[in-house]
């Protein structure tokens, strides 16, 4: 469901998205597969980059990264199409769903218009 309020608050060990690195070139040697779609993304294509962290879940987590350090996590990566979706969603102010299919959210949104014209 899509929201305008994205006020979740992350626990330890909980992995989350820290903004975005943005569209550019697919930087590796082999293919990544679209978070959303699951298209493939050849290298060199253009790419949505969504950068990712951990919040310190262990003692020796937060020894190394202190209690508010972020452990950084592997980027996913949306195609050209969903990152599109993904910028043009979280411009009209709402809340995205990494979790969830770009097209999905999209469909949401015309249905949540459609339903406040009626």
């Amino acid at each position: 469901m899509l929201s305008c309020e994205c006020d979740w608050c992350p626990d330890a060990g909980d992995t989350y998205y820290t903004g975005d690195g943005g569209f550019k070139e697919l930087p590796f040697k082999i293919s990544k597969k679209c978070k959303s779609c699951g298209r493939k993304i050849k290298p060199g294509e253009l790419a949505f980059e969504h950068c990712r962290v951990k919040v310190p879940e262990h003692d020796v987590e937060t020894e190394i990264y202190g209690e508010d350090g972020e452990i950084k996590r592997a980027s996913h990566w949306h195609c050209e199409t969903c990152g599109d979706l993904y910028e043009s969603i979280a411009e009209l102010g709402f809340c995205v769903n990494m979790g969830k299919s770009m097209q999905d959210q999209l469909k949401e949104y015309h249905e949540y218009v459609k339903a406040k014209k009626v």
